[in-house]
This record gives structure tokens, sequence and C-alpha cells, in this order.
């Protein structure tokens, strides 16, 4: 007994092909589930790679609160972590940082011993 299965996921090619997708000819339920479970880990990590990205991509601008900033990366940083990104306490305390404006280098200079994001955020409260 054959079974055909279709399964789609996004593309990287642009919102004119916003889906692809693939039949997969299988001649049992095992080997069924096989390529639907591989099929969810590609689609998993290009969802944990778009979240990391998009965290990454957030920059501090000239005027803007800082708390609404902090508070947009630990956002960010929850749904890439949801996603399935592996981003350590060390990693977001340098995603923090490198968010800041170059005019915020003699701040960040000053911050050498607050080792965690939570130490790091505290610290620049006062800023």
């Amino acid at each position: 007994m054959n079974l055909s299965l279709i399964t789609s996921w996004p593309s990287l090619e642009g919102p004119e092909q916003s889906r692809m997708m693939r039949v997969v000819t299988t001649n049992t339920i095992a080997n069924a589930w096989t390529s639907l479970t591989q099929n969810y880990t590609i689609t998993t990590d290009m969802v944990a790679i778009t979240a990391d990205a998009e965290l990454c991509s957030i920059k501090y601008e000239d005027g803007q609160d800082l708390d609404t900033h902090i508070k947009g990366l630990c956002e960010k940083l929850d749904d890439a972590l949801n996603a399935g990104a592996q981003i350590s306490n060390a990693s977001f305390r340098m995603i923090i940082l490198s968010s800041l404006l170059k005019s915020w280098n003699p701040i960040v200079g000053t911050l050498h011993t607050a080792m965690s994001s939570a130490a790091l955020i505290a610290a620049l409260k006062p800023h």
C-alpha cells in the first residue's frame, strides 16, 4: 500500500512563492512519519533562524526610551527561544550591547562587571 502525503513550509524565495509543496510517497506509516518529522525539523529551524535574526536586528534609536528598547529585546528573545533558537545568557548580553549606538560606548566601557544580561540591564537603567 502506498501513501501520498503533501507537506508545505514557507519558502525563502519571496512572497510570490510563499509556500513550497512536496509530495512524499511512502509504503508504510513509519516512513510517512519519518518524512513528516524531518520536514517539521526543517521548518522549525527556519522559524528559529528568523526569530534569532529579528532579535539581532533590533537597534536602539537616539531619543528612544531605554526601557521600551529593553522590553522589545526581551520579547524578541522569548520569541526566539520559543521557536527553538539556542541563545545563552552571555549571547543575549552581547545582543543588548550591540543594539546600542556608538555614543553609548563610554557607558558600555564601564559595564565590564555586569556579567549577566539581568545585571547589564540593571546597570543600564540609570543612564
